[in-house]
């Protein structure tokens, strides 16, 4: 339960450019162990000892990420080149006692670097080296030293090999060591750059729960907590099927994206349950039409009753979950089932216009509730809201629609009321629910609330058991 981020082809590529530049911060600063090699060659027996091993200049190499099912990522490359400095030593009696000088440098130049590295994500989230093998197209030795000219080309044979095999050793070795341990803290910061604020009372904290490499992506499942009055609740997401690019996708434009994120429908159920339980799901309207005495149409036109019992007042209304909403997603729409109380209230410090202004509602303004001021009549609701969504210049747009409602009389200060009247309050009311429903699930919110990243081509989409988000981005963004 909670949320999934695919990594997509261009996603990938944009890790494998960051990787790049990694690359050349740190291996251009990388030093080697020293290193010793007997030999043995008639009288001429010593050792040959390479000291102070460093690469010099460095261009990296093209890289490649390729998932791979089975839990493996193969990390590839071509390309680039090293220049690579080392003092060397010969430590023979024979050769000292022929009076040649025995040390020197060795610069070594690397041309056309291939490597393919296959990493093994185990524990979930654990990277780790199954297999490394790197070469070099060309290796070419400089040495200085007055080395007779024989003498010369044997130790630049023996030192050449030497040293491109430790170099080979040493790129194994900080993939295995460094490159793997980097590559993990930056898809552990992923998870932070997805969150939503949905109320001071209410927190969300998301983890990466595990690293799933598939034939053309990764998937990133994450782990919630939220955080509510007190109360901790976990949960890990569900994944998404596989092939969704070939099926859930059949009636979606599709391009390729960079970034794909599935939001399940059970970290909705969740969200919702908990923004219920903190007391976030409830919000006032107030609105010209919501009046008791008018010159063209209000509801005291409609319901007679209002102004009789009130006489000339302007009301506010106030809605609020009675339980926890229930969500249900399929294609092209999320079905909601809500039971709400909405409620009419008195402005009792307000003095009315004798002119009619006729302005759109307005939802979440909080106007003055005095103390134990009870409502002119609260009525429980109960229906099914049809919702379809989507994203208008990084806005959430929510279009919701409540069908099949059924009202209730919870309480009211207006004697003798009917059914008929409590079902005609009801019709009145329904557009205002709706509006506030939209609301309260977000509608006019700013995609940077959510993901605070530059992004192009959103969209959002719902399909049976999640809400998918795709975009384009630099991943490099949100690490």
């Amino acid at each position: 339960m909670a949320v999934v981020l695919r990594i997509n082809d261009g996603g990938l590529d944009d890790l494998a450019e960051y990787t790049r530049q990694w690359m050349f911060d740190t291996l251009k600063e990388l030093k080697m162990d020293n290193f010793s090699h007997r030999f043995e060659r008639g009288l001429a027996s010593g050792e040959l000892i390479l000291s102070n091993l460093s690469i010099t200049e460095f261009a990296p190499p093209l890289i490649k990420y390729r998932p791979h099912s089975n839990s493996l990522l193969y990390v590839t490359t071509v390309g680039g080149d090293a220049e690579i400095h080392a003092d060397w030593f010969i430590n023979s009696n024979v050769l000292a006692a022929l009076g040649i000088p025995l040390h020197g440098t060795a610069t070594g130049k690397i041309t056309g670097f291939r490597s393919s590295v296959a990493v093994n994500v185990i524990n979930s989230v654990d990277l780790i080296v199954h297999q490394c093998v790197a070469r070099f197209n060309e290796f070419d030795l400089r040495l200085t030293g007055s080395l007779a000219a024989e003498i010369l080309h044997w130790f630049r044979n023996v030192i050449g090999r030497i040293m491109q095999a430790r170099v080979e050793q040493a790129y194994c070795k900080i993939i295995s060591e460094k490159l793997l341990i980097w590559l993990k803290t930056q898809l552990l910061k992923l998870p932070h750059r997805i969150q939503m604020n949905l109320g001071d009372d209410f927190q969300w904290i998301q983890t990466l729960h595990a690293i799933r490499p598939s034939e053309s992506f990764i998937d990133l499942q994450m782990k919630n907590q939220f955080f509510s009055n007190g109360l901790l609740m976990e949960a890990v997401s569900a994944m998404p099927p596989e092939t969704s690019s070939n099926i859930m996708y059949h009636e979606i434009p599709h391009t390729p994206h960079v970034l794909e994120v599935f939001m399940d429908e059970a970290l909705l159920q969740e969200m919702l349950s908990t923004a219920h339980f903190s007391g976030e799901l409830v919000t006032n309207i107030s609105s010209p039409f919501l009046r008791t005495d008018c010159d063209l149409l209000c509801l005291g036109k409609i319901v007679p009753e209002l102004r009789h019992s009130l006489g000339k007042s302007a009301l506010y209304a106030e809605v609020f979950t009675n339980e926890p909403p229930v969500v249900k997603l399929v294609t092209n729409r999320a079905l909601i089932y809500m039971n709400v109380t909405f409620g009419l209230y008195q402005k009792v410090d307000e003095v009315l216009n004798a002119i009619d202004v006729y302005n759109d509602a307005v939802v979440g303004v909080q106007p003055i509730k005095h103390p134990n001021q009870e409502p002119v009549i609260q009525i429980e609701i109960a229906g099914e809201a049809v919702v379809q969504a989507a994203l208008n210049e990084k806005h959430l747009d929510v279009d919701l629609n409540l069908h099949r409602s059924k009202g209730q009389l919870v309480s009211t200060k207006i004697v003798g009321i009917s059914q008929k009247t409590v079902d005609l309050i009801l019709s009145m009311s329904v557009p205002f629910l709706e509006n506030a429903a939209s609301m309260l699930l977000g509608n006019g919110i700013n995609l940077s609330q959510v993901i605070d990243v530059p992004s192009q081509n959103e969209s959002l989409h719902f399909e049976t058991g999640f809400v998918h988000f795709l975009a384009d981005m630099n991943v490099r963004n949100l690490l």
